[in-house]
C-alpha cells in the first residue's frame, strides 16, 4: 500500500475477505452439486475456482489489475 501497488484497504478485512472466497466455496459444496456443475471438489471445479478467486482478488487489491505476464 505504501508503494502504491495495492489500493488502500484495511489489511485485516482484506485478509478475512480473501479467506472467505476460498472457505465458502468448499463449505457450500453440497449446494454446488446442481445440474450442470462438475462439483466443488472435482478437479475442474477447483481449477476454475482458483482462477476466478485470483482474478477477483487481483482486481480488488491492486491499483493496476492488469494480468501478470
Amino acid at each position: 500500500m505504501r508503494d502504491g501497488e495495492f489500493r488502500r484497504a484495511d489489511p485485516l478485512h482484506a485478509a478475512i475477505s480473501i479467506v472467505a472466497l476460498i472457505v465458502f466455496y468448499f463449505s457450500a459444496a453440497p449446494v454446488l452439486r446442481m445440474p450442470g456443475h462438475t462439483g466443488a471438489c472435482a478437479q475442474a471445479g477447483i481449477q476454475r475456482r482458483k482462477q476466478e478467486a485470483l482474478e477477483f482478488i487481483r482486481r480488488g487489491l491492486f491499483t493496476d489489475p492488469s494480468p501478470l505476464p
